[in-house]
């Protein structure tokens, strides 16, 4: 069966591994799946009991791969390498729900970024905060709506700049680019203030 030779890197190492012997018609996804806790076993010396494929970015040149896509239509040549990027632990969690509570509306936050949007996997395009089956037939989310950032245990919101949706955090619209303190107990409304598509509180945990 062919197979193709190339190299993961975890980008938050220096050391590296090489891997050979990975089917070309292996989709990438089931390949990171069982190659991931070896190599970190082997760079990090860690326990993987935990460790999930979903904790790790998967990028080519710099780009967000469709984990769909096989390694054959990758087009990878001998030497190449697939990078690995693993988003840092918050040092607070951060809860999105709805009130009263609504089916797929509560989500928890642990890496110290996520992006809140509107699914494509065409495009690659998963959000942490996936509002697709929520705002379904609205148009007041975009793919990639606002992004979700964490430092030093304080949470703050900025709209992305292409952001299409209307959003306000508490009863401030939100501009593009400009990052907004969250605090525990906020609101973040979408389509409209006083009757929104949907509205999500914030709770630190």
């Amino acid at each position: 069966m062919e197979t193709i030779e190339f190299g993961i890197q975890v980008l938050q190492l220096i050391d590296q591994t090489r891997l050979a012997g990975c089917e070309v018609g292996a989709k990438l996804n089931e390949t990171i799946e069982a190659l991931l806790p070896e190599l970190v076993r082997k760079t990090q010396g860690e326990s993987t009991t935990s460790l999930q494929p979903a904790d790790y970015k998967v990028l080519i040149a710099r780009q967000v791969i469709d984990l769909e896509q096989t390694l054959k239509e990758l087009n990878l040549q001998r030497g190449d390498y697939i990078f690995l990027l693993r988003l840092p632990t918050a040092k607070t969690k951060l809860r999105l729900y709805a009130e009263p509570a609504q089916p797929g509306a509560d989500f928890v936050i642990e890496k110290s970024s996520a992006l809140i949007g509107r699914a494509d996997p065409e495009q690659g395009i998963e959000p942490e905060v996936d509002l697709t089956n929520l705002l379904k037939g609205r148009r007041s989310v975009s793919r990639r709506q606002a992004e979700l950032r964490e430092k030093d245990g304080k949470w703050q919101i900025m709209l992305c700049k292409d952001a299409k949706g209307i959003m306000f955090l508490g009863d401030t619209r939100l501009e593009p680019e400009r990052p907004y303190a969250l605090e525990s107990g906020a609101a973040i409304s979408f389509g409209s203030l006083d009757a929104p598509d949907l509205r999500l509180y914030i709770k630190y945990l």
